[in-house]
């Protein structure tokens, strides 16, 4: 009985250290100055990093997310390239996926998600320099047991549905 409540009492101060984390870090935070930062996205190469191979068995994997990620850029007209081709086109678009897990004593993990698209800034007037700056991104935290980490894709799913309301306000269709 006593080691429930203590694992109830460390949950709970986890769950607002982490709240406070993400009031922290803020991730949905439009503070950038920018101006039609998503116009003209009609390309971009598609990255994910720190998924665990061991999550799999959760069913969460870089592959997975990767292609929510894709499958509804794509349906949106948004063509997905390979990085190498990204790098070759200057109109092209790198959106990386990023997953932050580490598991927890008591078998949980805290979780963080980001979405980031990064734009091409060139360094010179007739120069194929360039360099990438962020120009969105917004994430999600909390924590999740093992057998809940699939439900990450749902978030990732999200990520991308926010993105594509954003990127539509700045490129609307014409007929």
């Amino acid at each position: 009985m006593r080691s429930g409540i203590w694992v109830s009492c460390v949950a709970a101060l986890f769950a607002a250290s982490l709240q406070a984390v993400a009031q922290e870090f803020d991730f949905g935070s439009d503070r950038q100055i920018a101006h039609l930062a998503l116009k003209g996205v009609r390309s971009v190469a598609v990255s994910t990093r720190g998924f665990d191979p061991a999550f799999e068995r959760f069913g969460l994997s870089a592959a997975g997310a990767r292609e929510i990620v894709e499958s509804r850029l794509r349906a949106r007209g948004i063509a997905i390239l390979a990085e190498e081709q990204a790098l070759r086109d200057p109109a092209a678009a790198l959106m990386e996926l990023s997953l932050h897990a580490n598991e927890l004593d008591f078998g949980m993990y805290s979780c963080s998600t980001s979405l980031q698209l990064r734009q091409k800034i060139p360094l010179g007037a007739n120069s194929s320099s360039f360099i990438t700056e962020t120009v969105w991104s917004r994430g999600t935290s909390g924590w999740r047991t093992d057998m809940e980490l699939r439900f990450i894709n749902g978030e990732v799913a999200s990520l991308v549905d926010q993105f594509l309301v954003d990127h539509a306000a700045q490129n609307p269709v014409t007929n």
